[in-house]
Order: C-alpha cells, then structure tokens, then sequence
C-alpha cells in the first residue's frame, strides 16, 4: 500500500520562551520544515530546523517537543541530530481515524541563550488501496491571503475502460472548516471545482488540506483521489 505525506504546515511564534537577559542580542529565528514523499509504509519521515538563523550569532541548539495535535501515541524515533528529527511513519489500522497526524515543536536557541519556537504538522491519509482507472488532478499547492477568493481546479482527465468518472467528490479534511462552493461536471475531460473565502487564521498561518475523489460506483476498484493544500496567512 502507497503511504502519501501530503500536507504539512508552519507557524512560526516570534520570540516564545526567550531566556537571554541581553536586550542586543536578538532571538534565533526558527523555521521547521516537512519533507513530503511517497513510500511503503512503515516508512522514514523527517522534520527539518535546518534552515533556522540568527542574525547576530548562530543557532547552537535544536529541540523537538511532541505536541498534544498528534494523532499517533507513541511515534518511534528512528533518528534525532538536533536539526533533523525522523520518525516511522506507521501503517494505519481499519479502525484508526481517516488519517495519522504528526506534529512537533521546534525550539532553537542561539549562542547567548534566546530561543524561539516553530511548530510543523505533517498528516497522512489513509491507506490508499491500489486504484484504477480514472485519471484526476486536484491542482497545484497553494498560497493565499485572507480575504482571497481560492480556486481549486479539480481536473477529470480521462475514464479507461471500464471505469468512468460517474461520481466526484470535494472533501476538507484538516484546517479550520470553509465552505466550499462546488462547480463543474464529474466526468471525462470536464472540470469539476471547489472555491472558497479565505478566512482570517487565528495564529500567523492556517494550513488546509482539501481531497478530489473521483469513482464508478458500478465497478469496484474504479477511484482515484487527488490532494491539495492551501496555507493561508493574515491580509496585511
């Protein structure tokens, strides 16, 4: 079976637990990053500080903290060298949730003792049986401002026999809820849509993840899903 990690979302929080008494010295800026890929579950994950700075000195350590958003209770570590976190990412269960989520806290400090925080979530959907037959595109990762009207253009390619695409379905499945508009036709060559309002986010980004599933009903096996993420920061 195909596991797919296909969302994950950053929030940074400027200056959060902030131990240096030197009011020149500014904080580390920490960034936390997904990797997302494809494998056979279970398989290797990892999260990244990588790419974390400090303006006026240098980030002299990483530390990884589990957070109470995590789906899964006991997520084996399989590698932790500061930067860098990897965890098995483990096959799902008939009576599991629709998907696992994975999220972690970020906290790096610098050379003089500042710290700040940033927080990643990586979600896996449920096990994908192996489909066929319909051909469907959910569209490109997106980036959108509150108050921006958001497109996502859902793409029935094409139908093999004896699969056709009778039935589509747009579904959200992390983030806070929108409402989405459908519009289009479920079938070969056609174009079947959801838009949305992008809301305020209640922290500095929201992270929604939305799935297309396209299927004949008349012949088991004929279904295809198709995902995509839109993160969504404050209007200026």
């Amino acid at each position: 079976m195909q596991l797919r990690i296909v969302a994950m979302a950053v929030v940074l929080l400027a200056g959060c637990g902030s131990g240096d008494d030197d009011p020149s010295n500014a904080p580390p800026v920490a960034v936390a990053a997904a990797d997302a890929g494809a494998g056979t579950a279970p398989d290797d994950f990892c999260f990244t500080g990588r790419d974390s700075t400090d303006t006026d000195g240098v980030v002299a350590a990483w530390q990884w903290d589990r957070q109470a958003s995590s789906s899964m209770p006991k997520q084996e570590l399989l590698a932790d060298d500061g930067a860098t976190l990897c965890i098995r990412v483990e096959r799902m269960q008939p009576e599991d949730p629709d998907r696992h989520i994975y999220a972690y806290l970020l906290t790096v400090t610098d050379d003089l003792g500042a710290t700040n925080s940033a927080s990643v979530e990586a979600w896996v959907p449920e096990n994908e049986a192996p489909l066929q037959g319909i051909d469907i595109d959910a569209g490109p990762d997106q980036d959108a401002v509150a108050g921006q009207d958001v497109l996502l253009p859902g793409t029935i390619n094409a139908g093999e026999f004896p699969c056709n695409a009778a039935s589509c379905a747009w579904e959200q499945l992390t983030g806070p809820e929108v409402g989405l508009q459908v519009t289009g036709s479920c079938g070969a060559g056609m174009r079947y849509d959801a838009n949305f309002a992008a809301a305020q986010p209640a922290e500095d980004e929201a992270f929604l993840g939305f799935r297309l599933t396209a299927f004949d009903a008349t012949e088991p096996g004929c279904e295809s899903r198709s995902y995509v993420a839109v993160k969504v920061r404050p209007a200026p």
